[in-house]
């Protein structure tokens, strides 16, 4: 899936294929941010887990707000990338996450 100014979340297949090609396993995720490997389906669909949330991030450079924008409020809109970092305002503050 493309960073998008989409309002739609990822599904749960694109965020672990993103994860995947990048070599990251569930086993992996579940023991980086203390989760059993069986939660993290669950996790990784309603983006539940802050900690999990914080890994994806890190690890695909994607802002949460754009692979779960459901858990965030709606005045959250991504105004685009500079140097392939997401830029998000949040009621007018820049947020460069």
């Amino acid at each position: 899936m493309t960073q998008t100014e989409s309002a739609q979340s990822w599904t749960p297949q694109d965020i672990i294929v993103a994860l995947r090609s990048l070599g990251w396993s569930n086993q992996l995720l579940a023991a980086e941010v203390s989760l059993k490997p069986s939660s993290i389906p669950y996790a990784l669909r309603t983006g539940s887990s802050r900690s999990l949330r914080a890994l994806v991030h890190s690890v695909t450079g994607v802002h949460p707000a754009l692979i779960w924008p459901g858990r965030f409020p709606p005045q959250w809109r991504v105004l685009g990338s500079i140097e392939g970092e997401d830029l998000v305002s949040c009621g007018g503050t820049m947020l460069n996450p």
